[in-house]
């Protein structure tokens, strides 16, 4: 069964152990290895109704799971202001056949400031493209620096997009937009 897409958030995310580097900032540029046929990014509202899925492992055991595609409001944007309400991250599916059971990882920082990674597992269909996000839930999820998401299977790097989250003020247009005042 092909699980269309999840949101991360930090009481919902594996914590892996032992101490994970800093993922890139938006200033690398996005990686996508020949078997995935689509990879696209950015940033959206994150209001729309989500249903929820069992992920053992995780903090609270469950992922988000929205109920239908999600658009990103500000395709390619991979500066990302810290607001509830914002929603952030990447599509994609396989070139030519369908990739079940890759794995997800996304490292960010801290609320110590050290790195966290992160990770769930996720299919990518051929056809239909998964969606890995994360959104801002919670104020203590909404760490600025580096953020970056992969896709691995079997040890194999499938793709790559880092990003920056920023303060909420340096991106007043999109916060006002997501939620209709700064937070």
């Amino acid at each position: 069964m092909s699980r269309r897409g999840f949101a991360l958030s930090t009481a919902l995310a594996v914590l892996l152990s032992g101490p994970a580097p800093a993922g890139p900032d938006a200033s690398v540029q996005p990686f996508r290895a020949g078997a995935v046929g689509l990879l696209d990014w950015g940033i959206f509202c994150a209001d729309q109704p989500m249903d929820r899925e069992a992920a053992p492992g995780t903090v609270a055991g469950w992922l988000h799971v929205p109920r239908e595609d999600i658009p990103f409001h500000w395709p390619g944007l991979r500066q990302v202001p810290a607001a509830i309400g914002i929603g952030f991250g990447i599509r994609a599916a396989g070139a030519a056949a369908p990739i079940p059971g890759a794995t997800v990882i996304v490292t960010r920082p801290g609320p110590d400031g050290k790195p966290l990674r992160e990770s769930w597992t996720s299919d990518f269909g051929a056809e239909e493209p998964s969606f890995s996000f994360f959104r801002f839930d919670t104020p203590d999820e909404m760490q600025t620096g580096p953020w970056d998401f992969q896709i691995y299977k079997n040890g194999e790097r499938l793709a790559q997009v880092g990003f920056t989250v920023v303060d909420a003020g340096v991106m007043p247009e999109i916060v006002n937009t997501c939620t209709g005042h700064l937070s």
